[in-house]
C-alpha cells in the first residue's frame, strides 16, 4: 500500500505497525505531520496545569517526544471501529492519542512526584533555596577531580540556586554533576550506565536527556553570565 494524503489515520497506523510494511515509515511520518500539533498541545495543557512543573514548554517537548514514541509501539494494539463514517475516524484516532497523554502524564509526572522527597512550596525564594540545597546535598562529584574542574563544578552549584529547575531537570543535573566529565572540547558527558539510567528512569531516549542538560547549561550560562 502506496502512502497517499487521502490515506485516513486507519490505513496509516496499520501500514506503520506492521514492520514487514515497505512504506512503514512513510506513513508514520505522515501520521506525525497530521496530529504533531494535537500531542504537544494537549501535553502542553496537562503539564502547564500542574504547579510543581516549573518549565511548562520543556516538559511538553519531552512528554510529546515519549506519547510519539508510544504511540508508535502501541499502534499493533489499537482497534479500529468498524462501519463509523471516515470523518469520524480522526475523532476515534485523536481519542487514542488523548488516552496516551494522559497515561503517559500520569506515569511521568504524577507518580514521579509523589515518590520525590516533598520540598514546602512557598515564597519563590524559599522555594528555590530548599530545593537548591537538597539538590546541593544529592550533587556532591563522586570522582576525584582537578582544581581546573572542581573550580567548574563549583560554578555550576552555585548557579543552581539562581535557576528555577522541573522535576526533570533536578534529576539529570544531579546524575551530571555525581558522574558527568568534560571531554576535549569541553563537552559536559555522561558514562553510558548513567546515561542509561536516565533514560530508563524517565522513558526518554538518549537525545532528550541531551537536550535537557543543554537548556539546563543555557539557564546556568545565563545566570553566570558566561
Amino acid at each position: 500500500m502506496v502512502v497517499k494524503k487521502s490515506s485516513s489515520d486507519y490505513e496509516l497506523i496499520a501500514m506503520f505497525s506492521d514492520e514487514h510494511e515497505a512504506f512503514a515509515r512513510e506513513a508514520f511520518i505522515e501520521f506525525y505531520n497530521r496530529h504533531s500539533s494535537f500531542i504537544y498541545n494537549t501535553c502542553h495543557s496537562f503539564v502547564a496545569d500542574n504547579q510543581y512543573i516549573h518549565d511548562a514548554k520543556s516538559e511538553a517537548d519531552d512528554l510529546a517526544q515519549l506519547v510519539i514514541q508510544k504511540v508508535l509501539n502501541g499502534a499493533s494494539n489499537f482497534k479500529e471501529k468498524k462501519g463509523i463514517p471516515p470523518d469520524e475516524i480522526v475523532f476515534h484516532v485523536g481519542g487514542w492519542i488523548y488516552k496516551i497523554v494522559e497515561n503517559a502524564f500520569y506515569d511521568e509526572c504524577i507518580k514521579k512526584q509523589q515518590s520525590r522527597p516533598k520540598l514546602v512550596r512557598v515564597e519563590s525564594e524559599t522555594q528555590d533555596k530548599s530545593e537548591f540545597e537538597y539538590l546541593k546535598q544529592k550533587s556532591q562529584p563522586k570522582l576525584k577531580l582537578s582544581k581546573e574542574r572542581s573550580e567548574k563544578y563549583e560554578k555550576i552549584i552555585n548557579a543552581m540556586s539562581k535557576i528555577k529547575m522541573s522535576d526533570k531537570e533536578v534529576d539529570v543535573l544531579r546524575v551530571y554533576l555525581e558522574s558527568g566529565w568534560f571531554d576535549e572540547k569541553d563537552n559536559w558527558n555522561l558514562p553510558p550506565e548513567r546515561m542509561q539510567e536516565l533514560t530508563a528512569k524517565h522513558g526518554v531516549q538518549k537525545n532528550s536527556i541531551i537536550q535537557c542538560k543543554g537548556r539546563l547549561m543555557l539557564k546556568i550560562k545565563n545566570a553566570l553570565r558566561i
